[in-house]
């Protein structure tokens, strides 16, 4: 019996540290931009929140507009003429933050 009572234990433990946290999660589409495509940038909280958050492209910020139940989306336009390599994204909102290369 006492066996039985300390897995039941380490179980609940063991959940309680699995459980996630407040995050934000960002997936950008097209999946391998190229310099002149507009970038689809989609925000999702993992609890419910209806507080649109921002999306930053280097110094640039953009506004988001909800898409469905805590999911948020951001149009971000670049040019031919921007320079070629790994861009900087950083959604934030309800005091978190996420960071995307």
């Amino acid at each position: 019996m006492l066996f039985s009572s300390t897995v039941v234990a380490a179980t609940t433990a063991v959940f309680a540290l699995a459980t996630p946290g407040k995050a934000l999660q960002i997936q950008v589409s097209p999946t391998n931009p190229q310099l002149g495509d507009t970038l689809s940038v989609t925000v999702e909280y993992d609890t419910p929140n209806t507080t649109p958050p921002m999306v930053s492209l280097g110094k640039q910020s953009y506004a988001t507009f909800p898409v469905g139940d805590n999911r948020f989306r951001a149009l971000l336009p670049t040019t031919p003429l921007d320079k070629p390599g790994t861009l900087q994204l950083r959604a934030t909102g309800n005091q978190e933050s996420a960071n995307l290369a």
